[in-house]
């Protein structure tokens, strides 16, 4: 690069810098607000004359066009961050374009499916629904709601032990009736107690005492 090409990229940034919309201060306390207790909602004798903060302004990403805020004195440091192919990230200047929206909810969305089970269950509500990817939805539910993903994927973690005990109980019990070892069937066949057909994951037994027994299954008792 030349002292030309590093001159011109000074100037770019100093032109962003100077660019700047001013964003609020994180949090809740400004300047002439009262503050409380720790232990009440009382006023303390004392208000907040002045902030001392550098100032936050707006930054956006030029490749996505999404909005965040910076401290001021860290701006030229973002200002001057780059992609694997050397190009700036972000810029000052709202993009003429809008950020992408998906159509995704959060696991925790009020409509989704699961929302009963997981009142029950005591886990919060979250009303995320532009999410663009599972990978998105993944990533918002690990770094928004950490203790709800816990609790979820150990929950996912119990019920898949319980389904292979079952599975475990069901070879040994067809074994018990004459039916091939684990040996001839392999060691994921799995055989519906109905029929006796060897399917090769409990999904697709699911699917076929479902689909295949499902008339069976809903039929009124003789007892």
């Amino acid at each position: 690069m030349t002292t030309g090409d590093i001159e011109a990229q000074e100037r770019a940034i100093e032109e962003l810098m100077n660019e700047v919309e001013d964003a609020p201060e994180p949090g809740s306390l400004g300047k002439g607000m009262g503050v409380h207790s720790a232990t009440s909602n009382v006023p303390l004798s004392m208000t907040v004359a002045s902030l001392e903060s550098a100032g936050y302004t707006y930054i956006y990403d030029r490749r996505t066009g999404r909005q965040s805020k910076t401290n001021k004195n860290m701006l030229q440091e973002q200002l001057e961050k780059r992609d694997e192919l050397g190009v700036r990230i972000y810029t000052t200047v709202k993009p003429d374009f809008e950020p992408a929206r998906g159509t995704l909810k959060c696991m925790l969305h009020k409509d989704q499916p699961e929302r009963e089970h997981y009142d029950l269950m005591g886990l919060a509500t979250c009303s995320k629904s532009n999410l663009t990817s599972e990978y998105q939805v993944q990533r918002h539910m690990q770094n928004r709601h950490r203790t709800e993903w816990a609790t979820m994927s150990e929950e996912v973690a119990r019920a898949e032990r319980e389904e292979e005990r079952a599975f475990q109980r069901t070879l040994m019990e067809a074994v018990s009736r004459g039916a091939p070892s684990t040996t001839s069937l392999g060691a994921a066949s799995i055989i519906c107690q109905q029929c006796e057909r060897v399917f090769k994951s409990p999904r697709a037994l699911r699917t076929h005492v479902q689909m295949g027994h499902k008339e069976s299954n809903d039929a009124p008792s003789q007892d």
